[in-house]
């Protein structure tokens, strides 16, 4: 029972740790997007107060599913933090040879490193290299110094739910776009989503919702109409309506190419 207590009591502790460390974050990341500018930070916070504390909680979530995967207070708050840099790091990055900020997309740029490397300074470069080899190395002490010690049946089914809780909780979060979700509907009634621009967006209504909001959406339904057939049908319609409208024109024939982007960049060149 004694046991049980004192793990019961190790938990709470750790995850009271866990909301102090997720408040933390919330508030460096936006430290971090206004480039180190302490009063527009603290305005945000004063401006957005349950905005800040739901932000907060759904970094919560992901460090307590950390903490019940590994059993560790800390190395859960030193993946958070090492997590919540990299974001940081990588967001002012690409505010400043892009325009916008990190989106939850560009994980798939992990596939091409040589491009990764050719977009960032070195100094940048080795600082995250560096930040990935400190996190490596926190690890592997962690694993070769933790005492393993016999769990008893309490601790198990303790840790067990947490790990369901908290899972069912993230994966939540992760459907963030999907219709109905009840955590969209409660960040729906403190913020102001910008779609048009997502620097915009993740300065008016926090860095942690900006991302969330950029998570994936759900396609839309593919029209039972839908066919080549159909397509080819709807093309030779309109090429018979353009080639008589052009018949009747009177401004003799014209060559107009229109190219429609939103951006050219050269992130060398930025």
């Amino acid at each position: 029972m004694t046991l049980s207590k004192n793990y019961y009591f190790k938990v709470s502790i750790n995850l009271t740790l866990g909301i102090f460390i997720a408040c933390l974050i919330v508030f460096f990341l936006q430290y971090y997007l206004y480039d180190f500018t302490l009063e527009p930070t603290l305005r945000f916070l004063d401006k957005n107060t349950k905005l800040f504390f739901l932000q907060s909680f759904s970094v919560f979530v992901l460090y307590s599913w950390l903490y019940f995967i590994l059993d560790s207070g800390i190395l859960s708050g030193v993946l958070i933090f090492a997590l919540a840099c990299l974001i940081g790091e990588a967001t002012s990055q690409k505010l400043l040879l892009r325009g916008e900020p990190l989106y939850p997309s560009d994980i798939y740029f992990l596939k091409d490193i040589s491009f990764l490397i050719d977009m960032v300074d070195i100094k940048t470069l080795l600082s995250i290299i560096a930040g990935v080899v400190f996190i490596f190395i926190i690890c592997i002490m962690y694993f070769i110094k933790r005492k393993k010690y016999k769990r008893t049946t309490f601790q198990k089914v303790l840790r067990l739910g947490g790990a369901v809780v908290s899972s069912l909780l993230l994966l939540n979060i992760y459907n963030f776009n999907q219709p109905g979700n009840k955590i969209k509907a409660l960040f729906n009634d403190y913020t102001n989503w910008i779609s048009y621009s997502q620097d915009q967006n993740y300065r008016v209504n926090g860095v942690v919702s900006g991302i969330l909001y950029n998570l994936k959406s759900p396609a839309l339904n593919k029209p039972d109409t839908y066919s080549k057939k159909e397509i080819e049908r709807i093309y030779s319609k309109y090429l018979k309506e353009a080639e008589r409208i052009n018949e009747q024109s009177v401004c003799g024939k014209i060559n107009l190419h229109t190219i429609a982007a939103q951006k050219y960049i050269t992130p060398q060149a930025a």
